[in-house]
């Protein structure tokens, strides 16, 4: 049975916390392909500034290029807001169904993954639809040292969450988009935090440049 990840964010810009992110996802759970879903363009917000959505996508396709079970999804992009996570998985799961003919490769709640952190997972409760949500995935949540969940308290809330919680260990990598948004915009060295590719086009495109933009960050997506 095919198991497809989600690991929906920003991506402003990605950086190499993200590929390892997904890396330990893909082989802890034996994923066969990890989608990346950049968020769509937020309404506008007072000093919420998010890079064009053509260039993150840009980004992430550069980021992901050569790994075979790595894919960039436009699901979130292409769709019409409110954006809530609970919708983007449901629309995904329908839009992944419609294009495979054979029953063994469709995406059903027991092989839905949706990658979160714990501390996402600590404010599962405020997300729109949370019980929904858990109705169609399972959750691949990544352990942190500075968030430890309050399970018992959770579960009292969504009580099929633990039924749905798969935990990955990953390694702590302190990248932050900020921080690197922050470096760029001073020309300060960001050393191999992003991949040469995604180098080269902010370079390129001259972004992050002008000021340090400070981004939107959806409910459930990684920075």
């Amino acid at each position: 049975m095919v198991k497809i990840g989600i690991l929906g964010g920003t991506y402003d810009p990605i950086h190499q916390g993200h590929i390892s992110l997904a890396h330990h996802v893909y082989h802890n759970l034996n994923i066969n392909t990890i989608l990346f879903v950049p968020a769509a363009d937020p309404p506008h917000k007072q000093n919420k500034i998010i890079t064009p959505v053509h260039h993150r996508l840009e980004m992430v396709s550069l980021a992901i290029a050569g790994y075979p079970y790595f894919e960039l999804s436009r699901v979130d992009i292409d769709r019409e807001g409110p954006h809530y996570s609970v919708d983007m998985i449901r629309i995904l799961r329908g839009k992944y169904n419609r294009s495979h003919n054979s029953r063994a490769g469709y995406l059903t709640v027991e092989n839905t993954f949706f990658i979160l952190g714990a501390d996402s997972l600590i404010d599962l409760p405020t997300w729109h639809k949370p019980n929904h949500l858990l109705e169609l995935c399972q959750l691949a949540v990544v352990n942190r040292t500075d968030y430890k969940p309050d399970l018992a308290q959770l579960t009292q809330i969504l009580p099929e969450l633990p039924k749905k919680i798969h935990w990955v260990s990953t390694p702590t990598l302190s990248i932050s988009a900020t921080d690197l948004r922050k470096k760029l915009a001073v020309g300060a060295d960001v050393g191999d935090e992003l991949t040469d590719s995604v180098k080269m086009y902010i370079l390129e495109h001259g972004l992050y440049q002008k000021a340090c933009s400070i981004s939107y960050h959806p409910p459930g997506m990684f920075e």
